[in-house]
């Protein structure tokens, strides 16, 4: 357990020599958690611990010592992450400066008392599950959310009567859009790229009609997932839907002001990679079946898809 300890906190002092500024700040503090949590455990002792926070202040190279761990680590676990949930506050729609604070501790130790063996699989999952009731006290059934590289979205209920206003405007709204589930029609776009956009397909629906893209953007950059769904969603809210017409003499309009769908590529992050977006936009009406031929306008550039 000691030595698991030790490589967990050699590999994050790797990981927090980012040259990205703000990407360190937090992976430091990130760090900082784990090594309070082994102190807490009797896996490092004062000294030590005091060590290792100055070689992840300094970036330093010295060594610790080789100590056992005790007995009572495993309750010893239990009784410090218990404490650090009770400090957990429920999830707000807008939440306090410092709200996170707490959440990021308890996970921070979770994981570390998990990667020494202090938390078996069973208490790291269900440590996880307790993190998540104290954050969202309204799920029926919360589970051990994914793991820490993982993204995933917790719904927050109104606060107020102004919340629950807003949201029943918009559930509204969004039962008002075209469903667009039936595909009545597909007209191929061409390979011509302009400004890193490709306008691949036109589809009619049964009650919209909907023009599909791919897109070229920006270097993935750094590999934390925060950063990369930031920058996509920066990506995708610029992606404004281009002015749709059809040979027929109809004008389409478009039904959101950004893609109505859109995905990356996946896999594994690559800081070099462009970002490689697929997606579509939604207009109505439905094309009509005299329409055979559309055209695509945004920013100067023009493409024509037609049926063949």
């Amino acid at each position: 357990m000691r030595q698991a300890a030790m490589e967990h906190l050699e590999s994050w002092l790797v990981d927090a020599r980012d040259p990205d500024l703000e990407q360190r700040r937090w992976k430091l503090a990130y760090a900082d958690g784990g090594i309070t949590a082994y102190e807490r455990l009797g896996i490092l002792s004062p000294v030590e611990a005091a060590r290792w926070r100055e070689r992840f202040a300094r970036e330093d190279s010295e060594g610790v010592d080789s100590a056992t761990l005790g007995p009572g680590a495993r309750v010893a676990a239990e009784r410090y992450v218990a404490d650090l949930v009770g400090r957990v506050t429920p999830l707000r729609r807008t939440p306090g400066s410092g709200s996170g604070q707490a959440v990021a501790e308890c996970q921070t130790a979770i994981d570390a008392l998990h990667a020494v063996g202090a938390l078996d699989e069973h208490g790291y999952a269900s440590w996880g599950a307790r993190l998540l009731a104290a954050q969202a006290p309204w799920l029926d059934h919360p589970t051990s959310p994914p793991p820490p590289n993982a993204l995933f979205a917790i719904s927050v209920p109104p606060e107020n009567a102004e919340q629950a206003a807003e949201d029943a405007a918009y559930a509204a709204a969004w039962a008002a859009r075209p469903k667009a589930k039936q595909i009545r029609r597909v007209v191929i776009g061409t390979a011509e790229r302009h400004d890193d956009l490709v306008i691949v397909a036109v589809i009619v629906h049964e009650d919209a009609t909907s023009l599909h893209f791919h897109f070229l953007g920006e270097p993935e950059g750094s590999g934390d997932p925060r950063q990369h769904l930031d920058a996509f969603r920066k990506t995708t809210d610029g992606l404004i839907p281009p002015i749709l017409r059809d040979n027929a003499g109809n004008k389409y309009e478009p039904v959101d002001t950004r893609p109505s769908a859109s995905n990356g590529a996946g896999g594994m992050p690559d800081p070099n990679r462009h970002q490689a977006i697929s997606g579509s936009w939604l207009y109505t009406p439905a094309a009509p079946t005299d329409a055979d031929a559309f055209v695509a306008q945004r920013d100067g550039h023009r493409w024509l898809l037609t049926v063949p």
